[in-house]
């Protein structure tokens, strides 16, 4: 069939049929005459041929392994799909001669799932993501609906929802703005069941517990993480297999792992957590229901004052008090000198803000 492939596909299979001549299968490195002949996972299996006589050959060889362990086909579940340059073509319905039934060819616009995701000649990429983004969604909002504890949803989070999303990756075209969006999903879910504060640092949400943070998995790394793994196993096994080998040669604009770009490096793509924590620390601004601090921030005021600039400025809001906070450390000698320079050097300052923001007292220290 030319440069066309068969390829059978089907549930509950026999045992892997290791003894398959090497002269059968599809060859997907014409120059190092690398073939293949089946995918197997479990339960489920393809069979690969570059035509249909091979490929009968292929389910016959397949059938005596099944009679071994006493298992069928179940032929209402397999399918037949022919791809000749890339695009499906119409089969007849094949006769199995050993065993009852007939195995179907599929249409053009039909579709089978394999170890999860619907394929047909490719993966739809944009409609699996459209899935999978339900599904997590759906997972997180049951998960903070719950009457756990902060810390065991955090968790919850990290090992039932959060996994939907990782089984696809390096698998699944994913963009940054696809994996923002998703961690930018995660933080509104949250902020609408009271988990996380709307106000709080991005950079907090993912920094672990015991540093400070949150402790949610931060998607985007996640997904660079597992790409940049996979890169690293694939081209450690084409030092020894002639399979793996072929396919790191292979041209692959269409998949994550990008193996013959050189430019592109998966580990340029994670924030490392002390650039977090860094960033975070450095924030000028910290608040909560009850106290909001500014650090080594301009106070903006009505009219001009040379000292607008405190190293902190800390509100308490229940109170309506203000404290400007000056770092200094004097010698002894001119401590009393130094403290009341401070005192006299935001008292404009002091006054400004007790009428902008409707304070009682400005104490200062």
């Amino acid at each position: 069939m030319g440069s066309g492939a068969v390829f059978l596909w089907w549930r509950t299979p026999p045992r892997q049929p290791h003894s398959i001549k090497s002269n059968l299968g599809y060859i997907i490195d014409k120059a190092n005459k690398i073939k293949i002949t089946h995918l197997l996972y479990m339960d489920d299996i393809k069979l690969f041929a570059p035509d249909r006589q091979q490929l009968e050959h292929l389910l016959k060889l397949t059938e005596k392994f099944s009679a071994d362990i006493y298992m069928t086909f179940g032929t209402d579940k397999c399918k037949i799909n022919c791809i000749l340059k890339g695009k499906h073509t119409h089969t007849e319905p094949l006769n199995l001669e050993l065993q009852e039934g007939t195995i179907d060819s599929m249409q053009a616009k039909d579709t089978y799932k394999y170890l999860g995701y619907i394929q047909n000649t490719a993966i739809d990429h944009k409609e699996i993501k459209n899935t999978l983004k339900i599904k997590y969604k759906q997972r997180l909002n049951k998960i903070l609906k719950t009457q756990l504890s902060g810390r065991n949803k955090i968790k919850a989070v990290n090992t039932y929802a959060i996994p939907i999303l990782t089984y696809s990756f390096g698998i699944i075209r994913w963009s940054d703005t696809d994996l923002e969006a998703l961690n930018t999903a995660t933080r509104t879910a949250c902020y609408k069941h009271n988990i996380h504060h709307i106000h709080s640092a991005v950079e907090r949400f993912t920094i672990k517990r015991k540093q400070g943070g949150r402790g949610f998995i931060d998607i985007k790394n996640l997904h660079y993480t597992q790409i940049d793994n996979l890169r690293k196993y694939f081209k450690t096994k084409a030092n020894t297999s002639p399979l793996h080998k072929a396919i790191v040669s292979l041209p692959h604009s269409g998949t994550p792992l990008q193996f013959n770009n050189d430019q592109f490096d998966p580990q340029n793509k994670i924030i490392k957590i002390d650039n977090k924590i860094e960033k975070w620390k450095s924030k000028a601004l910290h608040e909560n229901d009850s106290v909001k601090l500014y650090w080594d921030r301009d106070i903006v005021t009505d009219r001009t004052i040379l000292s607008n600039r405190p190293d902190m400025t800390l509100t308490i809001k229940s109170e309506k008090t203000t404290y400007l906070i000056d770092v200094a450390v004097p010698n002894t000698n001119n401590l009393k000198q130094k403290h009341t320079e401070k005192i006299q050097k935001y008292i404009p300052l002091a006054d400004e803000i007790k009428q902008m923001w409707h304070q009682n007292t400005q104490p200062n220290g």
